[in-house]
């Protein structure tokens, strides 16, 4: 229709064929035997709308329209042939289309659509992962199908979704939303990222604030976890990326607002000193979270014990960890960590306690 393929479901249209060509190298077949799925290939080929990316440009080609319309009726013959099988698509294509059909009653597409989904989450491909979650594909689950998806390890529904790309208010709106309809909690898929030390999963629990929105047991349940040394992990991640540095300020203010979870985080501390884990206690101490935790003056003598047990060593890392901090941080960024502050606090340590 006017030099353009339409595609018409039930005799309606249901949208405009965009036309994918891809070109591959001659010397480079062997490299893509590997790929599974037409969204795998885009992605290794750099294919966009506009075209191929061929370096920095963008390569088209000139098809006639005639051509482009035979290729699409060969393309959507296949893949019903395979029914419908939507790593022969693009996802943008294959799962609306498959969705539709659904809805005018074809039998077959009733059948395959939660397996499309299910075979595709598993793949573990991103991209396609975050467009089934975005376009609200889950809702062809019932509750039970839903828990099974979120216990399933070859999904890895919790690890995917922290490792997307979406923006933290989309993520913790489907995580809760998840959680709201099957009346279970992911604390035992986190307490295995912990345990695991998946930084980047982790990572993005603490940037999204999740602990926030967790309840008061599922947040105890890892900080009481033995297996899980909680400041020597977050200390880990800051060495990676220092700048995340006012994100765990952020992180832990939510978690000193609860008795219980105060007192778990006060056993993490005594466990860090009882086992002498220096790394946890250089955390501690640059947080300052043996003066946030124990306020109280009736607590005085508790802080004392500890500090008294403090190196030389360990409080001359600290002093350098900080400054180095100061210089990488941005002035800014390095005022609201209170960089100045928490140095000059070493140094009435040193004077006080060494």
């Amino acid at each position: 229709e006017e030099g353009k393929t339409n595609i018409y479901v039930d005799g309606n249209l249901f949208r405009q064929c965009r036309f994918l060509m891809l070109n591959i190298p001659s010397d480079e077949v062997e490299e893509y035997y590997e790929i599974e799925s037409i969204d795998e290939a885009v992605e290794k080929l750099g294919w966009t709308e506009e075209g191929q990316l061929v370096g920095l440009k963008s390569m088209k080609y000139e098809i006639s329209p005639d051509t482009k319309f035979m290729a699409h009726c060969s393309n959507l013959q296949v893949w019903a042939e395979r029914n419908y099988d939507t790593c022969l698509l693009h996802s943008n294509l294959a799962f609306p289309l498959l969705r539709k059909l659904t809805q005018v009653g074809d039998i077959k597409a009733k059948r395959v659509l939660k397996e499309e989904i299910i075979k595709r989450m598993k793949s573990q491909n991103p991209n396609v992962i975050k467009y089934l979650i975005l376009e609200d594909y889950l809702k062809e689950f019932n509750i039970e199908e839903k828990k099974l998806l979120i216990e399933d390890s070859d999904i890895n529904l919790l690890e995917n979704l922290l490792q997307i790309g979406l923006d933290y208010e989309t993520l913790i709106q489907i995580l809760q939303k998840l959680e709201n309809d099957t009346q279970i909690t992911f604390r035992n898929k986190i307490k295995t990222i912990f345990e695991e030390k998946k930084y980047l999963c982790i990572e993005e629990l603490v940037l999204s604030n999740y602990f926030a929105y967790m309840n008061e047991k599922s947040i105890n349940f890892i900080l009481n976890n033995q297996k899980i040394n909680y400041f020597q992990i977050l200390r880990e991640i800051l060495k990676q990326k220092p700048d995340l540095f006012n994100d765990i300020i952020d992180h832990i203010s939510t978690l000193d607002n609860d008795e219980k979870i105060v007192n778990a985080l006060r056993a993490k501390i005594k466990h860090s000193f009882l086992t002498k884990n220096n790394d946890a206690i250089i955390f501690i101490l640059k947080f300052s979270l043996i003066e946030t935790l124990y306020h109280y003056f009736e607590e005085k003598q508790v802080k004392i014990n500890y500090y008294n047990q403090v190196s030389k060593g360990i409080l001359d890392s600290v002093e350098r960890e900080l400054k180095d901090l100061s210089l990488y941080l941005p002035k800014g960024e390095a005022r609201m960590a209170n960089i100045g502050d928490r140095l000059y606090f070493i140094k009435n340590l040193k004077e006080d306690y060494l």
